[in-house]
């Protein structure tokens, strides 16, 4: 088949779903099949970045240059001209689209908790999930959890829904102790420390996590800082004023977006990822952390429980004494948590991007039947 691949988030620092349109690219270049491949990108940094994860497929940079011309316009524009036998697009699709439609749900969290999307963000945005929800001939989600709320909220056909899990890049491995001391200096991190992955937004939780950090500091002494690595959000503006309340301004660093390259060394370097979110579709920095080494405390909610498996500690998110005991259990048991990176390293190697592309491939060869 003809395919094109619509990756809307690349070149944005978009966190997890760019992750996911470059891995799902680096996937199915890997396996090599034999279907040609056109991505369809809004921006030219997130072209070069396609074209760096899939040398062999051809990339083209839609126009006009703005989003909110080029993805109504510009793509079925494109796929007129190309009319491949499907389109994927990875994160959302236009009103219009002249070619049958794959679509990758990543979560359903604009309906089930509104709250943690901005008023404006979610009217923009899922006008145009839900109309993608409706033309789609078959729906990958990244989660069977994320599977069941399509399947239970939208009525969806369950023969329909295909779930591809995410993976890991080759990048996220264990690395030397010796190397990572200098590399994580270089963004003001000295000593041991916990670490928080991810865009400082609601659903992350960084609120009751900074109350569970202080606890730990007021309970055991501990001499580790919190370091949160990812932007700043619409809905992270009550982090600041509780970190200024709980005088912990001198105890925690915030990075910022890093380069790609140095998260490895930031995984490795903490005692424990803390992530306790409140929702995920997937909650990729948990396969991440573990293929690095590092034990992880997440939460009992959503999608963590099926991505972490028995290979983490799961916390009930809402509760602070809860996410504070359990990382007190990682943080004074060395023994326990050496069976943590023992557990997690098994565990991320099941999930790769090779098989992501094999999961994504069933889903075109059911829309390609169709």
């Amino acid at each position: 088949m003809n395919i094109g691949i619509f990756a809307p988030m690349t070149g944005r620092q978009a966190g997890g779903p760019e992750s996911y349109d470059l891995g799902l690219l680096r996937g199915l270049s890997a396996i090599g099949d034999a279907h040609r491949y056109a991505v369809y990108c809004v921006n030219a940094p997130g072209a070069a970045l396609c074209r760096d994860a899939a040398p062999g497929f051809r990339v083209e940079q839609l126009q006009p240059r703005q989003r909110w011309l080029s993805i109504p316009f510009g793509l079925p524009a494109r796929v007129q001209r190309d009319r491949p036998d499907l389109v994927h697009a990875t994160f959302v699709a236009p009103p219009y689209l002249p070619a049958p439609l794959v679509f990758t749900l990543l979560d359903i969290s604009p309906v089930t908790h509104p709250q943690f999307l901005p008023w404006g963000l979610r009217m923009r945005l899922w006008p145009l999930w839900r109309n993608s929800i409706r033309a789609a001939r078959v729906i990958i989600c990244i989660s069977e959890f994320t599977r069941q709320c399509l399947i239970d909220t939208f009525r969806y056909p369950a023969d329909r829904a295909f779930v591809a899990h995410l993976g890991v890049h080759d990048r996220y491995r264990v690395v030397p102790r010796d190397s990572v001391a200098a590399r994580v200096a270089t963004y003001g991190i000295d000593g041991p420390y916990i670490l928080h992955m991810g865009k400082l937004q609601a659903r992350k939780n960084v609120v009751r996590l900074l109350r569970a950090y202080h606890a730990l500091r007021e309970q055991l002494r501990i001499p580790h800082k919190l370091v949160f690595v990812g932007r700043k959000t619409f809905t992270s503006s009550d982090v600041d004023p509780v970190i200024e309340q709980l005088g912990l301004a001198p105890h925690i660093v915030q990075t910022g977006h890093v380069a790609d390259e140095d998260t490895p060394y930031l995984y490795a370097g903490a005692d424990a990822l803390a992530y306790p979110s409140l929702y995920e579709g997937f909650g990729l920095p948990v396969i991440e952390a573990m293929a690095c080494g590092t034990p992880v405390v997440t939460s009992t909610v959503t999608s963590l429980p099926e991505v972490a498996g028995d290979a983490a500690v799961l916390v009930d998110p809402y509760s602070v004494d809860a996410i504070a005991d359990g990382l007190a259990r990682v943080l004074t048991d060395e023994a326990f948590a050496a069976r943590l990176r023992t557990a997690g390293l098994a565990r991320a190697a099941t999930f790769t991007w090779e098989n992501t592309a094999r999961q994504t491939l069933r889903a075109y060869a059911s829309a390609g039947a169709s």
